[in-house]
């Protein structure tokens, strides 16, 4: 089972970074690609350091505090963004409207 994890996270890691990567249409679908990640990150940390310990208890709430921060920014983000322009449309960001 130890095994399978090791195994499969890296592929689930990287997939979510590729969907972050692909996602260029909606801000929500990113931040949603973006979250992902680093749930796949924390869940990652926490099976290579197998048996639960202080650093490892420590590495986790680390992660786990800095996906909070990262979603709540985001989500003040869209929606000042939203309010803005209308839309979470990423393609209205751009400096050239030609």
């Amino acid at each position: 089972m130890a095994m399978t994890i090791h195994l499969l996270l890296p592929i689930l890691v990287s997939s979510s970074l590729m969907s972050f990567i692909l996602q260029r249409r909606h801000l929500l679908m990113a931040l949603l690609a973006l979250e992902s990640t680093t749930l796949m990150t924390m869940i990652f940390a926490a099976s290579i350091y197998g048996a639960p310990s202080q650093f490892n208890i420590i590495i986790i709430l680390v992660i786990m505090t800095l996906a909070a921060c990262e979603a709540s920014l985001g989500l003040a983000l869209m929606v000042i963004m939203t309010r803005s322009y209308g839309s979470d449309s990423v393609k209205l960001l751009s400096i050239n409207k030609c």
